[in-house]
């Protein structure tokens, strides 16, 4: 589902798009495990997904010593093309969504994603 909104979004609004995704899912999951809840599955998630990035500088670790508020994966200083934001994109939700559900369960995590994307979605959420 993300992967076709990615694959279908014009190239000069995937940056927009990615932005939205994790803002959507970072009010769900901050709303349940707070900010640090958050942005410890974030860190995890980041590092997990680091050595296949394509914006991950691989000669030095870089630690996550801040508070993440508006997670869009690289920082802003690195310029990525289209094509990067959808591979970062969705290797690092995959990841993220991967995390989550081995901690909390499939199923509640398919509900978080439902409430969270709901907006993006030709559906409307299942109550």
């Amino acid at each position: 589902m993300i992967k076709d909104l990615l694959e279908h979004c014009p190239d000069e609004e995937v940056a927009d798009l990615a932005h939205d995704l994790w803002k959507s899912l970072t009010t769900e999951i901050t709303f349940l495990v707070g900010q640090e809840g958050f942005d410890t599955l974030y860190a995890r998630s980041v590092f997990l997904t680091e050595n296949a990035s394509p914006w991950q500088d691989h000669s030095a670790p870089q630690p996550l010593d801040r508070p993440i508020t508006d997670p869009l994966l690289p920082s802003a200083e690195t310029s990525l093309t289209p094509a990067q934001i959808r591979v970062t994109t969705r290797q690092l939700l995959s990841v993220f969504i991967g995390v989550l559900s081995t901690l909390i369960g499939n199923q509640v995590t398919a509900r978080i994603l439902d409430v969270a994307w709901k907006k993006f979605m030709m559906h409307p959420v299942k109550e």
